[in-house]
């Protein structure tokens, strides 16, 4: 038997139910020459039952001892996979029917790109209702080199789930890459930038769903995830050899501390939002674009502005 040309990894921890919509979605692709590999991260619920049970030979299940943790996953994922491309997809995210019949030939066409990227949807499927839709200025099939990628998608951002890469460039940034475990989709595509390993083409289909709910990573654990962030940017500013990437990066860690100045200053942390709040200054002084922002978490320090739900 052939080896495909691209491998979908899925991790996964106590999700079953959501996991069999997201499978179901990969398995109903028109595009047929892939591989699905579910890693379980030690789940202590019925997904090992549910996946047995999916007789589909493109559906490989691989069940950890211990958690690994989401970049721990995908890391194991891609040293087990052999294809050209992979995808990363999170076991409550989907895919349209023509998700990788929209993709995989613009990369086979475009061989100097590393990734490829689209718009898409953030649905709250619990309650059926559309959050969030990103779009992006662009034609479709534009090349993008890594620093203009990087500065289309800051705002607002991309997501991994969206994405489709060439296995060979992630395998070279990973070992970059495995101590920022929360944030490690951001981590490969800033390393792959910093090592000029980066061009992004665009496909304008979207036909990516993608989950917003509570219970995620993002929500958990945002001081973390924000934590971690501006240490990839410190490590990335500190190996950039180029002048504009440096200062791009800046940039985008001063959006960062901004973004947690605001969160703190609305959870009731005036000091911690003040300290974040001076430092995104410090690194980013010039920054005319997020005054309003900044002008409002300054309120909230102050306590002239009612906190908005984060």
């Amino acid at each position: 038997m052939s080896t495909p040309i691209v491998t979908v990894i899925v991790p996964t921890y106590n999700r079953s139910g959501l996991l069999k919509l997201t499978i179901e979605s990969v398995l109903s692709q028109t595009f047929r020459d892939f591989e699905l590999l579910v890693m379980d991260d030690a789940s202590t619920d019925d997904t090992e039952a549910m996946c047995r049970a999916i007789t589909d030979p493109r559906l490989k299940y691989v069940r950890q001892s211990k958690n690994l943790g989401v970049g721990g996953n995908w890391s194991d994922g891609l040293k087990r996979s052999t294809t050209k491309y992979v995808c990363l997809l999170m076991d409550d995210d989907r895919y349209g029917p023509k998700f990788l019949e929209h993709r995989i030939p613009v990369l086979e066409a475009n061989p100097t790109c590393a990734l490829v990227f689209s718009p898409f949807t953030q649905v709250d499927f619990e309650k059926h209702t559309e959050t969030h839709s990103r779009t992006f200025p662009l034609r479709d099939g534009a090349t993008l080199d890594g620093e203009t990628f990087m500065r289309t998608t800051s705002v607002g951002g991309t997501h991994v789930g969206t994405q489709i890469y060439r296995r060979e460039v992630l395998i070279g940034v990973l070992p970059l890459c495995t101590s920022f475990d929360l944030i490690i989709d951001s981590a490969f595509i800033v390393w792959m930038v910093v090592q000029e390993q980066i061009k992004a083409v665009f496909v304008e289909a979207s036909d990516s769903l993608i989950a917003e709910h509570p219970s995620q990573v993002f929500h958990r654990r945002r001081r973390e995830v924000y934590a971690k962030c501006d240490e990839l940017f410190l490590n990335a500013m500190a190996k950039s050899k180029r002048r504009s990437l440096g200062k791009l990066l800046k940039v985008l860690q001063a959006e960062l501390l901004d973004q947690w100045a605001t969160y703190e200053a609305c959870k009731g942390k005036p000091w911690a939002a003040c300290r974040l709040w001076l430092k995104a200054m410090w690194v980013d002084p010039w920054a005319i674009r997020r005054w309003r922002q900044k002008l409002y978490t300054l309120r909230l320090i102050l306590g002239l502005a009612k906190p908005h739900a984060v």
